[in-house]
């Protein structure tokens, strides 16, 4: 939050989001709901900083008098005092709560009349479709962002807390909610996508890992002191890969089994999940992929997503003693153009040490 508060333009994007609301036709009830908010937190500031010291002060005193009369006269503000500081913490919460419902009531009429103006609906439909692929992606990121650090026992790491159905109903309408919401603010905003022109081959050898891939591909690195992390999107096909290449050195066959028990399984299990927790209906199948020159594992997710089937493919491979998982994720409508792609990355990796973590990030 406070990296958030720091972040330029911050303050300039609330008020964006915020100023319509506050001089909306809504606009009396949201000052008086902010401006009591304000009041209440004052109050509350005053009535546990300040005022506890000098009732408690003058209960104290009449303690060491002995002093009968003050000290009954004293005691009710003493016993008053702190169901005043609830109430108030009550009714600050109570008042911050409607302040955020009511703007995002007042939020979402206003998305949606922008939506049907100038018939913006038609305009977004091709959007709408490739901004889900792009939201599924932010979900494979969630299933491994999390998991690039082995079991150092090569146990596997610590189950899947199980989700309730009705969380489970929370996340789906949530994540319905979210798409919508990405396509009308596009309605009132323009966002202008650049594809890059140059489809050159271009080369990355960073941090002991090597590889060929397409100028259309865009990288960043985010690696770590336990993982080799890159992730590769290309806008045009709507298709999103990760390479990740554990530093951890595998030289038995038993290591080799823990490491896939505590890494791999658990990253299949937490993609499948997220998918399974969005709505999705998955279908899940056993493949192979050769991988530099090397044959790899794999496994493939087919789904459905706002009508569009589309894959998620997942293979990991021992290769110079260290192990590495590719996702690739994407609409099925892309895959003629996606394979060429996919096989000029896949048949030229290769890796040389990545136990070191100091690399450079390239992106």
């Amino acid at each position: 939050m406070e990296q958030l508060e720091r972040a330029p333009g911050f303050w300039r994007d609330l008020w964006r989001l915020s100023a319509g609301y506050f001089l909306s036709e809504q606009k009396v009830a949201a000052w008086l709901l902010l401006l009591g908010g304000i009041f209440c937190s004052v109050l509350f500031t005053y009535l546990v900083l300040l005022l506890p010291a000098r009732v408690m002060g003058n209960v104290v005193t009449a303690l060491s008098a002995k002093d009968t009369g003050r000290f009954w006269a004293t005691l009710p503000p003493a016993i008053i005092l702190p169901l005043v500081v609830i109430a108030m913490v009550s009714l600050a919460q109570v008042l911050n709560v409607l302040l955020s419902l009511f703007w995002r009531r007042w939020l979402t009429r206003d998305l949606l009349r922008r939506y049907f103006t100038h018939r913006a609906y038609y305009q977004l439909k091709e959007f709408h479709n490739t901004m889900s692929f792009r939201m599924l992606f932010t979900l494979l990121l969630i299933g491994t962002s999390t998991l690039s650090r082995p079991s150092p026992t090569g146990q596997a790491n610590s189950p899947t807390p199980q989700i309730s159905e009705g969380e489970l109903q929370a996340i789906r309408k949530i994540n319905a909610a979210a798409t919508d919401v990405t396509a009308r603010l596009q309605a009132a905003i323009s966002i202008k996508v650049q594809i890059a022109d140059s489809t050159a081959t271009k080369h990355y050898d960073n941090g002991g890992l090597l590889f060929d891939y397409d100028g259309r591909w865009n990288l960043d690195d985010q690696s770590t002191p336990d993982a080799l992390r890159l992730m590769l999107n290309d806008k045009a096909t709507d298709s999103q890969l990760i390479i990740i290449v554990l530093r951890q050195k595998i030289t038995t066959k038993e290591q080799m089994e823990a490491v896939t028990h505590s890494f791999v399984e658990p990253s299949i299990a937490s993609i499948e999940k997220q998918y399974e927790a969005s709505g999705l209906s998955i279908q899940r199948t056993q493949t192979q992929a050769e991988i530099g020159e090397s044959k790899a594992e794999g496994v493939r997710f087919q789904f459905t997503l706002d009508g569009k089937p589309g894959n998620t493919d997942i293979n990991w491979v021992l290769l110079n003693k260290q192990l590495v998982v590719i996702f690739l994720t994407g609409p099925e409508k892309n895959s003629v153009q996606v394979t060429p792609l996919w096989n000029t990355i896949r048949q030229s990796l290769h890796v040389k040490d990545v136990s070191s973590s100091k690399s450079k990030k390239r992106s």
